[in-house]
């Protein structure tokens, strides 16, 4: 479903906050789209933030230009994409009209948690994406190396090293034990 926030601007804050969150919660899925992906816009608006927190899980996609200069700084460097994209701040978010934003804020404070809690959500939300973009780095590794029947390079042995470094990070650690005692073996 798409909603259009100009087409549907008759409706009251009320619905906003309520029936679309129940809407989106009962989608199960959101899908962003970052643009550029080390800046994306929509991550610094009120709205976008607020529709991520309604979600139970974040499908993300970007331009193939994109993907490809992702993939390389997930590579080259994952700790400035968690720099770019894990910053997330509600507060300083921005909306098209200042009630829109105020009336957020007023759900937000109410919310378990509040400002933190929410932030500490999306962040968490775009931290599993990441390392499910790391997951598919290890898993196309692994299909290429069954296809070509060759051993691991050691570039690749370091994208499996970084991905379990990733999944330590965020507390996935039987997964990040397993994938380090593979780049070790």
């Amino acid at each position: 479903a798409v909603v259009n926030q100009h087409v549907n601007a008759t409706r009251g804050f009320e619905w906003w906050s309520t029936t679309f969150r129940t809407a989106v919660q009962s989608i199960g899925e959101t899908l962003i789209f970052l643009t550029p992906w080390h800046r994306p816009s929509m991550l610094a608006r009120a709205w976008c933030l607020y529709e991520i927190s309604c979600s139970k899980k974040l499908s993300v996609a970007i331009s193939r230009g994109q993907r490809e200069e992702f993939y390389k700084t997930l590579r080259e460097d994952e700790e400035s994409i968690m720099a770019s994209l894990c910053v997330i701040d509600l507060e300083n978010a921005s909306a098209w009209l200042r009630e829109d934003r105020d009336r957020i804020f007023g759900v937000v404070r109410d919310m378990e948690g509040g400002f933190h809690g929410f932030n500490v959500k999306v962040v968490g939300m775009i931290r599993e994406w990441v390392a499910q973009c790391a997951r598919q780095l290890v898993s196309e590794i692994d299909e290429g190396a069954v296809e070509a029947d060759s051993d691991l390079t050691e570039e690749q042995l370091a994208d499996i090293e970084r991905t379990a470094s990733l999944l330590a990070q965020q507390g996935e650690l039987q997964e990040a034990k397993a994938m380090y005692l593979r780049a070790l073996a």
